[in-house]
């Protein structure tokens, strides 16, 4: 007999693979790959001990302090720098943001903030990138609508 899908797992687990996907994205198209690229980790560590073990609880006020942090480190990469250095500083003021998100503990607008910042990411990279290989990391196959 089969085992009944667990629809809340399955969602927590599609969207911890949104959030790495986009990240590898942005990643793909900066010239440094850090910080970025430690999402996925964290994004399945949090999976883990913030959705499913419950092990970490990350308070209001200190998502708060965390995301006052996030906009310091991104302020001081973006004062007195070139233009795309001021344009990865946004990009990794989403990076942390979608980090402080991450370690909080889920409801809807969490979600929601979350693929809020993952189409930010992904649409900063198409800004920071010529190359064709993001075309393919971006194409999904057609549905069997669009087919015939």
């Amino acid at each position: 007999m089969k085992k009944p899908a667990n629809v809340e797992q399955m969602f927590a687990w599609s969207v911890t693979f949104m959030v790495s996907l986009a990240s590898m994205i942005l990643a793909f198209a900066e010239e440094s790959k850090l910080p970025t690229s430690l999402t996925p980790f964290l994004a399945v560590f949090c999976h883990y001990f913030v959705d499913r073990w419950k092990r970490i609880r990350l308070r209001v006020w200190m998502s708060n302090v965390l995301g006052l942090l996030a906009f310091a480190a991104m302020t001081f990469e973006f004062v007195g720098a070139n233009v795309l250095d001021k344009l990865l500083s946004g990009a990794h003021l989403l990076v942390y943001m979608t980090w402080v998100i991450l370690l909080m503990q889920k409801g809807i607008r969490q979600y929601w903030w979350l693929l809020a910042l993952s189409v930010l990411q992904v649409s900063v990279a198409s800004v920071l990138t010529t190359d064709a290989a993001f075309g393919c990391l971006l194409y999904t196959s057609p549905s069997p609508r669009d087919r015939g």
